[in-house]
């Protein structure tokens, strides 16, 4: 990819992150979800483990 097709996508990809955050709370932290989200799918599965091993 050339430079300046880098800096052309990096532009667009501020252009949308401006616009997909108006449909996003103010109080939004993408950190804290990911994290969160990690927690529940984690937790699924090693429950689902703990529960094939208890057999």
């Amino acid at each position: 990819m050339k430079e300046d097709e880098k800096i052309t996508a990096f532009k667009e990809l501020v252009e949308l992150i401006k616009e997909n955050s108006e449909y996003l709370p103010e109080d939004f932290d993408p950190d804290a979800e990911l994290e969160k989200g990690r927690k529940e799918n984690y937790s699924e599965m090693i429950f689902e483990t703990n529960n094939i091993e208890g057999m």
